[in-house]
């Protein structure tokens, strides 16, 4: 047998609060792959595919915290995590369904321009959702950024916590679901319990996407009640 020892120190990572974009990366990727470890392991218990790989692996584990796991789970996991990190999964999927754009659209920007007392009409409207990002950089990063805060730091950084385990919702949904199409292709007695999962993931999706709402406006009262910084706002505005 053999077997590789991985230490364990992530506690903090996983479920501290998130200060920076690199730590936020750091927990959805441990989150995917915690998450992609758990349906590997029911998919070598289910599907012929996965059993084959366990059996013909079944000498090689590794010493996961104490506890050895084999190898296939442990590569799986490993690949999801670095697919997560690397590529940063959570953002393709995001502009693919145009989360983001619409919640920074919707969210920030209007709302925004609203309490400058910028009139916003529907050319406005759709020229704001092309200069989508370059408008968030001048009217809200450059206020609430975490490398530069020049408001309270705090409401920056309840924000990308819960921003952070939002995607940490969606990427496991995204794998969930992947896992889901094998176990009906297979008629596995797992694919009730991952159904079931899809949609306590997307329930909690929702209720996390309130808070994140409520942590934008919280920002955007501390931006406005910065000195000069509505009319500063209205300068970029008028550009649209």
């Amino acid at each position: 047998m053999h077997t590789v020892h991985i230490d364990r120190e992530w506690g903090n990572t996983m479920f501290g609060m998130v200060e920076n974009y690199s730590q936020m990366l750091n927990r959805i990727a441990i989150f995917t792959g915690i998450t992609t470890f758990i349906l590997a392991l029911i998919l070598t218990e289910t599907t012929p595919l996965f059993q084959d790989l366990l059996i013909k692996f079944k000498d090689v584990q590794i010493e996961i915290m104490d506890t050895k796991v084999s190898i296939v789970h442990a590569v799986i996991a490993f690949l999801a995590l670095l697919i997560s990190r690397i590529f940063k999964l959570h953002n393709i999927i995001s502009d693919i369904l145009k989360i983001r754009h619409k919640f920074d659209v919707q969210y920030i920007l209007m709302p925004i321009a609203g309490e400058v007392g910028f009139a916003l009409n529907e050319t406005k409207i759709k020229n704001m959702n092309i200069k989508r990002k370059e408008l968030m950089v001048q009217v809200f990063y450059k206020y609430a950024s975490s490398t530069n805060p020049q408001i309270d730091k705090h409401l920056i950084n309840k924000a990308l916590d819960s921003w952070s385990w939002f995607w940490v919702l969606v990427e496991s949904f995204f794998f969930a679901l992947i896992s889901l199409i094998l176990f009906i292709q297979y008629s596995a007695p797992a694919t009730s319990f991952v159904a079931i999962a899809l949609l306590l993931d997307i329930f909690f999706c929702y209720l996390l996407y309130g808070k994140l709402k409520k942590a934008a406006s919280n920002e955007i009262r501390a931006i406005l009640a910065l000195p000069g910084a509505d009319a500063d706002i209205r300068v970029f505005l008028n550009a649209l």
